[in-house]
C-alpha cells in the first residue's frame, strides 16, 4: 500500500500509459460528481429558500 503522495507520485511514473489515462479519467469523473452534487445541493438550496418565501408571502396576504 502506498503511504505517502510522493511515493505514490513515482508510482504513477512508472504505470504504463493506459493506466495512467486510466487514473486521469478517474479523478476527472470523481471532480465531475463533485462538481454535479454541488450543483444539485444549490439548486435545492435555491428551491426551499424560494418556498419559504412563497409560504411568507402567503401567510401575510
Amino acid at each position: 500500500m502506498v503511504s505517502s503522495p510522493e511515493k505514490a507520485a513515482l508510482a504513477a511514473f512508472f504505470l504504463p500509459e493506459n493506466d495512467k489515462i486510466t487514473i486521469i479519467r478517474h479523478k476527472t469523473v470523481i471532480k465531475l460528481q463533485n462538481t454535479c452534487l454541488m450543483l444539485v445541493s444549490q439548486q435545492q438550496h435555491l428551491f426551499a429558500k424560494s418556498q419559504l418565501a412563497i409560504h411568507r408571502k402567503n401567510r401575510y396576504t
